[in-house]
């Protein structure tokens, strides 16, 4: 997926540019799954489930194409958007497209929604609970309520990606995706 992100013109969008084509999403070449592979991606049931995030494709997502004018009704995308992705994760993400990130000129939107719900191997405490800041863009942040665990976690610093992973152990898991 990573492989295939590409400038577009307006009108140029093919159904393989939607889809990712007839063949899988292929993650062998990101870093994150050499790092994955390294270290083993099945895991014993004595380690309970993990996630990783690079092995999502065996999940099956629900993929969207539609084709929208940017130049007669941005502001309208914008809202259309924001409200199917507020339906797709039960009303519990806000605006993901801020007012004034698509305009006239937009070429493409992308959207993709990842929802997992899980039982931690080990509970936070309501008391550990604490409000923070949440950045989920560079210079972009708001204020969200965090939950905070003290112990010994496995980490993988990404210097590809400039990113750091933390494994959190849990012992169900219920993961839906939409693109």
């Amino acid at each position: 997926m990573f492989s295939r992100i590409k400038s577009l013109q307006r009108g140029q969008v093919s159904e393989e540019d939607l889809t990712g084509g007839e063949d899988e999403d292929d993650f062998s070449t990101t870093p994150i799954r050499r790092r994955t592979e390294q270290r083993g991606e099945n895991a014993s049931s004595s380690d309970n489930y993990r996630l990783y995030m690079a092995g999502m494709s065996r999940f099956k997502y629900g993929v969207v194409g539609m084709y929208v004018s940017f130049a007669e009704d941005a502001a309208g995308v914008r809202e259309r958007a924001n409200e199917w992705l507020r339906y797709l994760s039960a009303f519990e993400c806000g605006d993901v497209f801020p007012e004034g990130s698509v305009s006239d000129t937009s070429s493409i939107m992308l959207a993709s929604l990842t929802y997992l719900r899980a039982d931690w191997k080990w509970q936070f405490r309501l008391q550990d609970t604490v409000r923070g800041a949440f950045h989920s863009a560079p210079m972009i942040s708001r204020n969200v309520v965090m939950m905070r665990q003290s112990g010994r976690f496995p980490m993988a610093d990404f210097d590809e990606i400039d990113a750091t992973a933390l494994e959190l152990r849990f012992t169900t898991l219920l993961a839906l995706g939409y693109s």
